[in-house]
């Protein structure tokens, strides 16, 4: 099913774009910013940005991890020629602007804070003043290699 795709990235959209807690925060707000993902032989991984800082956790390598979380916003999809395809190489694409988390962020607790995790350029890029720790970064740059795979045509025509 196409809406798929987008519900999975309307629904992280959600989780990372939730109004953030003013002053402390309920078991249900930190939950908003925490992101679980896993893989099929029951390993996981965590996006958590509950404390001062973005971080990466989990029993997965870093790798694993993005690739987990990657597939989990695309399962049942394929990339064929910088776009995805629902099951089927036949099946009709999805529209452009519907079909690929471009940008993740995520706002601290308090809501002072922010980072944006740019994926479209060669190398991740960071905006805003919200740390993001070294095995976090360590996905991202992952997450980054899988979603040029996917959606970025190379200027060679390879």
């Amino acid at each position: 099913m196409q809406t798929r795709s987008f519900a999975s990235a309307a629904m992280l959209a959600w989780l990372l774009f939730g109004s953030a807690a003013s002053s402390g925060f309920s078991q249900t707000e930190e939950r908003r910013h925490l992101l679980n993902f896993s893989n099929k032989y029951s390993e996981w991984g965590r996006l958590d940005w509950t404390s001062d800082r973005v971080t990466y956790t989990g029993d997965m390598p870093v790798g694993g991890a993005a690739y987990a979380f990657f597939n989990s916003l695309y399962a049942g999809f394929s990339c064929v020629d910088g776009s995805t395809v629902h099951g089927e190489p036949n099946s009709p694409r999805h529209k452009k602007s519907k079909e690929r988390l471009r940008e993740l962020v995520f706002y601290s607790v308090d809501g002072h804070e922010m980072v944006v995790v740019e994926l479209e350029d060669k190398e991740v890029q960071y905006r805003g003043d919200f740390p993001v720790d070294a095995q976090a970064k360590a996905f991202f740059a992952v997450l980054g290699q899988l979603y040029h795979r996917c959606f970025v045509k190379s200027k060679s025509g390879k």
